[in-house]
């Protein structure tokens, strides 16, 4: 018990307290980072806010911009509101709000909000289609209005569907052709979950190909001691758990609370949230 107790301490400390810590200290001049999204989002903010923040030029702003079960056109205006009467902002209120020089959109692709069930059985990702367009001009209008230099748009591709593979891969395309027209990149974070990261050559690299495991990355390896990333060290030279056995979406292997924050160590909190962050700094030069 007192070990448990110890990790999870060390997590909390390596990503939350030193990313609020970080937050506290920013410089005004540092680049600002939206990030908006769902569960996923809120399973790996952490993650993406220390490690975006450790570069010591840049924060990520997140306050009303992650809810779970959210679908891209829960933060559209002019679309349906969920009748349970959360509060969600607008992209535009957000860029408006954090003035932002990216902004980060992680949709799993959830369907069950009002503005989504509105669409119809068959609209799916034709909604998703119209959205990601609406999306950018809703950004971009923000921007304009606020007197901002238009933000970067990164868009999270998402992983494997364990129930439904050709979902995420036609999502994928719908984000990375919105990327394409209007000069704004992805961020592969789905490809670190799947089996496309499977470092030896005998088994297939299949990029929409879900699996609960996959072998320990160097990182996972290095930090074992302190994070029990590597979450199966004896097992086939290393072994990865990335979702719980129950959660084949979710990346927390523990409980979760405060919407979707995990309480434990967790390999596929680790690679997406690290994914997403390289992507983020590295377009913005940092």
């Amino acid at each position: 018990m007192t070990k448990t107790l110890g990790l999870r301490a060390l997590w909390l400390l390596g990503l939350w307290l030193r990313a609020g810590t970080a937050a506290a200290d920013a410089a005004e001049d540092r680049a600002q980072v939206l990030y908006v999204g769902d569960s996923l989002a809120a399973n790996t903010l952490n993650s993406v806010r220390f490690w975006i923040q450790s570069t010591g030029a840049a924060d990520v702003v997140s306050d009303g911009a992650i809810f779970p079960g959210m679908a891209l056109c829960d933060f559209l205006e002019g679309e349906p509101t969920s009748p349970d009467g959360r509060a969600v902002q607008t992209l535009r209120t957000l860029v408006q709000s954090a003035l932002p020089d990216l902004v980060i959109l992680q949709f799993w692709g959830n369907r069950g909000t009002p503005c989504m069930t509105a669409a119809g059985a068959g609209e799916y990702f034709a909604k998703y289609q119209r959205d990601a367009e609406a999306a950018v001009v809703e950004i971009e209008t923000a921007a304009r209005e606020s007197g901002l230099s238009r933000p970067r748009i990164l868009w999270v591709l998402q992983g494997p569907d364990a129930g439904d593979r050709s979902r995420p891969e036609r999502l994928n395309d719908i984000y990375a052709a919105a990327a394409a027209r209007h000069g704004d990149r992805v961020s592969d974070a789905g490809w670190t979950i799947s089996m496309a990261a499977y470092p030896y050559v005998n088994q297939p690299r299949d990029r929409y190909q879900w699996t609960k495991f996959l072998p320990c990355t160097e990182w996972e390896r290095s930090t074992h001691d302190t994070l029990q990333l590597c979450t199966q060290p004896e097992a086939f030279g290393g072994v990865a758990q990335l979702h719980r056995d129950d959660d084949a979406v979710h990346f927390c292997l523990g409980e979760t609370f405060l919407f979707f924050d995990c309480d434990t160590p967790s390999p596929a909190i680790d690679r997406y949230g690290m994914r997403i962050s390289a992507d983020a700094t590295a377009w913005l030069g940092l």
